[in-house]
């Protein structure tokens, strides 16, 4: 690793939280990514004390619902056509309101108790470290990607000519054996071993497949969990 940071035992969601609030504020999010894989323009329902508050919005047939930008009404999230808003309140046929899932986990993150000055203490990683990194990471992502030519086709069945690989992705190579060498402290050896083999076969896997399309991570961060076992 190039980097050691003592983050304290069970923390670690905390820093991560962090990280992604200084994302969100700095405007390093990749919104086109999110809404091709995740649920960030999914439509919840917002009407405290009412029917369905916190619920995502579906048509009859149980399908979420997104609201496209483009024809200003609701449009089905798998539809590839449309252009999902990802902040803002719009008005339901109904009469109930509702925004985009994204605009709730915003709002939560933005949130001062994610602040590096609010976690510094209780991780045991300085403010600045934690905007340090978080831009590091935003930095590797956007700016030292991997375009390449292969043409694949997405889960909606729309055709790419080229793959976009970011070499931050790299750090899932060494994630697992972290992980389980954290877990397995203070274990007996027995375990210890089968615990590592396992965290071995599953970096191995994921280093593989990341092999076949990009370079490896040029930076990373270790998180030190405490006193080594004996």
């Amino acid at each position: 690793a190039d980097e050691w940071i003592g983050i304290r035992p069970g923390t670690d969601g905390l820093f991560v939280m962090s990280m992604i609030r200084e994302l969100l504020l700095t405007g390093r999010i990749d919104e086109e990514y999110l809404v091709r894989y995740t649920n960030v323009h999914w439509l919840v329902v917002n009407n405290p004390d009412g029917a369905g508050h916190g619920l995502y919005v579906r048509d009859k047939k149980g399908m979420a619902q997104c609201w496209d930008g483009q024809s200003q009404a609701l449009a089905p999230v798998s539809d590839v056509n449309a252009k999902p808003i990802l902040s803002g309140e719009v008005t339901l046929p109904d009469g109930r309101k509702a925004v985009p899932s994204f605009q709730v986990m915003v709002e939560h993150f933005t949130d001062e108790q994610y602040a590096p000055e609010a976690v510094a203490a209780k991780t045991g990683i300085a403010a600045a470290d934690i905007r340090r990194i978080a831009h590091e990471l935003a930095d590797v992502a956007f700016e030292q990607s991997i375009e390449l030519d292969i043409e694949w086709t997405d889960s909606f069945g729309r055709k790419h000519a080229t793959k976009l690989r970011h070499y931050v992705h790299g750090l899932a190579f060494v994630f697992p054996l972290i992980v389980t060498l954290a877990l397995s402290a203070g274990s007996s050896p027995v375990n210890t071993v089968f615990s590592v083999l396992a965290a071995i076969s599953a970096a191995i896997g994921i280093g593989i497949e990341r092999w076949l399309f990009f370079a490896e991570a040029k930076h990373v961060i270790t998180l030190y969990y405490g006193a080594k076992s004996a």
